[in-house]
């Protein structure tokens, strides 16, 4: 037992010495291409300023995680989570980290509260453990993740816009806006003034016709690209870039 411990502490040391230099230890044809961006960006830059919007625990499935952790004298930012119970875990997994702030909200354009509907508490035994990512403004979101509708609870969260987010906290500058939201992804990205303020990389899901529309998706897409974006596709997320992000710094 002794053994398996040493050889894990072992591992999780290299990765984390690997990854500060701007690489990952993965499987074939598992490259992920955000953390290759964040990292040649925090490479040029030294920091990394960042808005996470639908942070759940904060570790699991989380496409930051490790990124912010393990560089985290280098990132400051915002990571919000409105589910209350998700949001203690997630507030105690980042108490360590001064820089990183949560917050216990959602984003929405126009309300000050609206309902989630998430997995009850009561039903963590008997549903599927990616189930605690699946909260959503959308009714029947469950129904498209398999989850039955008796583990399906309301919750009321608080909201604000993302403008108001960012002026109440005078955020002047955004590297990386990180959106999972599931369903409420697109409306987020269409109400952004990039006139005001223009994130470095936007990555976000888009799911479809399950959380996002052909329509819409294509609509995201016109948008991005008219403000100089350009587009990498995973399987379930995509990131968006501008265009020209190392020829301004220099590269």
């Amino acid at each position: 037992m002794m053994r398996f411990l040493n050889k894990k502490k072992i591992k999780n040391s290299l990765k984390k010495f690997i990854y500060k230099r701007g690489y990952k230890i993965s499987k074939a044809n598992n490259f992920v291409f955000l953390d290759s961006l964040l990292n040649k960006l925090l490479a040029k830059k030294g920091t990394i300023e960042f808005i996470q919007i639908g942070g759940n625990d904060g570790v699991n499935d989380d496409p930051l995680h490790h990124f912010l952790t393990w560089n985290s004298t280098k990132v400051s930012g915002f990571i919000l989570e409105p589910v209350n119970d998700y949001f203690k875990e997630l507030e105690k997994n980042y108490s360590d980290y001064p820089t990183i702030k949560t917050l216990n909200l959602a984003i929405h354009n126009s309300e000050k509260e609206m309902i989630m509907q998430r997995v009850n508490p009561a039903s963590v035994n008997e549903v599927p453990k990616y189930s605690k990512g699946i909260a959503s403004f959308m009714k029947g979101h469950h129904v498209n993740c398999k989850i039955a509708s008796e583990h399906i609870i309301e919750e009321k969260v608080n909201c604000m816009s993302l403008s108001e987010l960012i002026e109440k906290n005078s955020i002047k500058n955004i590297d990386l806006l990180q959106i999972d939201t599931e369903g409420y992804d697109a409306e987020i990205i269409l109400n952004i003034d990039f006139e005001k303020y223009k994130p470095s990389i936007i990555n976000f899901e888009y799911y479809i016709p399950q959380t996002m529309s052909k329509e819409t998706y294509d609509k995201i897409l016109k948008v991005l690209n008219e403000n100089d974006y350009e587009i990498w596709m995973e399987i379930n997320d995509i990131t968006a870039y501008q265009r020209n992000l190392f020829i301004k710094l220099g590269s």
